[in-house]
């Protein structure tokens, strides 16, 4: 390992990502949106991958101003767009475009998010056994009723069986952080010492889809105020909603801020509030491309030990595995 950035600096990306070993602590495999049948082609290509519109997005707009990137992401026939990327790209999540995606970024592992009952741990666990660059988080089905010792059963199962994590999404899973259901949940996992990642940001994922307002930074602020021995893990850091994420959640030390989607300007931000232990590197693949969000990483970060600690090891920490 280099002694100086200034070493790592002289590298191609390819050099520098092989020399962190970096982790992709936030990405998906297959149809977390419930959409196809899935089991029987999840080895297959399907096709060329499609190009993301938000990748297209963040090379011409990153640098300008934040609030009218998020006026133009967000006038409808814009959006229309990047939902209907979000969804081509979701159909083509197999593990053949997964392979290829860390083939080309040179990533080392990456942590996969199950929501459940769409994909479940048992799916992540079944692809693992063929993959051993995945990292499978778990997670609970809420459209059901829950019984809480049949749950506790099967988290201490499926962590005996290597699951780092666990994966609540408010929005897909109709449920919200403040709710009695996802604290009963948080409150059974967190005695296993391991992130719980939660998706913030209000959005929706389909065309004409309703959006449920699950994502509110509030909800979070409450769960870890109930919650101080757990570690959560704020997905996207707000996203656009950064700036409330960070005053909301920067006197919680059980908080740790993922910062995919976000640019390097905000990615400094997040660093000057949450320092070099509670932040870390996601791409959130398929729906962002691994290359460019690591390429924000890179011009985030001028200090090497940082930039080891956000792209590597505070995951690793995070996830027991130093």
């Amino acid at each position: 390992m280099k002694n100086s950035l200034s070493g790592l600096r002289k590298l191609s990306q390819k050099e520098i990502t092989k020399e962190l070993g970096a982790i992709d602590f936030h990405s998906h495999l297959w149809d977390i949106l419930g959409s196809y049948w899935w089991w029987g082609m999840i080895s297959q290509d399907r096709g060329n991958f499609p190009i993301d519109m938000r990748t297209i997005w963040w090379y011409m707009w990153y640098g300008k101003p934040w609030l009218l990137i998020n006026k133009l992401l967000h006038l409808w026939p814009v959006e229309r767009r990047v939902l209907k990327s979000w969804i081509v790209r979701n159909s083509k999540a197999t593990l053949a475009n997964f392979r290829k995606s860390m083939d080309d970024s040179w990533i080392t592992k990456a942590v996969c998010l199950p929501i459940p009952p769409a994909i479940t741990f048992e799916d992540l666990k079944t692809i693992q056994d063929v993959e051993d660059r995945i990292i499978a988080f778990t997670g609970v089905d809420f459209n059901k009723e829950l019984d809480l010792l049949e749950i506790e059963a099967e988290i201490e199962q499926d962590v005996l069986n290597w699951a780092k994590g666990m994966k609540i999404h408010p929005i897909l899973q109709w449920v919200s952080a403040t709710s009695k259901q996802v604290n009963e949940v948080v409150e059974i996992f967190k005695r296993h010492d391991l992130p719980i990642i939660f998706h913030t940001w209000i959005t929706g994922y389909w065309e004409d889809g309703e959006v449920k307002d699950n994502g509110e930074i509030s909800d979070f602020e409450q769960l870890a105020k109930n919650h101080r021995d757990a570690k959560i893990v704020i997905w996207h850091s707000g996203l656009f909603q950064v700036d409330e994420a960070i005053d909301r959640l920067k006197g919680y030390d059980n908080v740790i801020m993922e910062t995919s989607f976000q640019s390097s300007k905000n990615v400094r931000k997040i660093f000057e509030t949450f320092w070099s232990d509670r932040v870390v590197w996601g791409s959130d693949w398929p729906y962002w491309d691994r290359k460019p969000s690591f390429q924000v990483a890179l011009d985030s970060i001028n200090d090497h030990d940082i930039l080891t600690k956000y792209v590597r090891t505070n995951a690793m920490g995070l996830m027991n595995m130093v």
